[in-house]
């Protein structure tokens, strides 16, 4: 009942303020009046539910993509020194993936600056049009990280799961020499 409660109001008071971030800046005196009437409450909402959900996400997200990069490492380094087909494919897959982790890394920190930006204005409520403006900027910065996070997830399935099945296929087949059973 509480949660329902709470979700009926974050729902009321940040919808309004998404829906007109996502426009031009308005000009329209009673969008503006909306937006100071409730930009506290949205900074609230910033601050005490969203920021930590980001956090752990974040953490959870960024511990899942090293344990993953470490060990497509090993792996190929281990193709590598067995002189394995696909060793180089499978090591400039890494280097894509290292690269992407690396984007997502840093503009998780630009996210949350803005995010906590947003959240500390202190004259939102005053200041309308620019709390319109830094909602919108961290939005953007948002929809990066969703960007980022699609690309790794597009690297992972697409490229290095695909050639890993293409490798055990091909060992199946042909055996660790890749040169037919004999």
């Amino acid at each position: 009942m509480r949660k329902a409660f709470l979700a009926i109001i974050i729902i009321s008071v940040i919808i309004p303020v998404q829906v007109l971030a996502q426009g031009e800046i308005v000009s329209d005196s009673d969008n503006l009046d909306l937006v100071s009437s409730r930009c506290k409450d949205s900074q609230r909402y910033l601050n005490n539910t969203l920021r930590p959900r980001d956090i752990r996400v974040r953490v959870n997200r960024l511990q899942a993509y090293r344990y993953i990069s470490k060990r497509m490492e090993v792996f190929t380094g281990r193709l590598e020194s067995n002189s394995q087909e696909g060793a180089s494919k499978m090591r400039g897959h890494l280097s894509t993936l290292n690269s992407q982790i690396d984007d997502f890394k840093n503009n998780y920190e630009v996210y949350d600056l803005l995010r906590d930006q947003t959240a500390k204005m202190q004259d939102c409520d005053s200041s309308p049009k620019e709390f319109i403006v830094k909602i919108r900027q961290t939005r953007l910065a948002r929809n990066q990280l969703n960007s980022d996070v699609q690309a790794i997830h597009d690297t992972l399935d697409k490229s290095i799961l695909s050639d890993l099945k293409l490798m055990h296929d091909q060992y199946l087949t042909y055996g660790a020499s890749g040169g037919g059973n004999e």
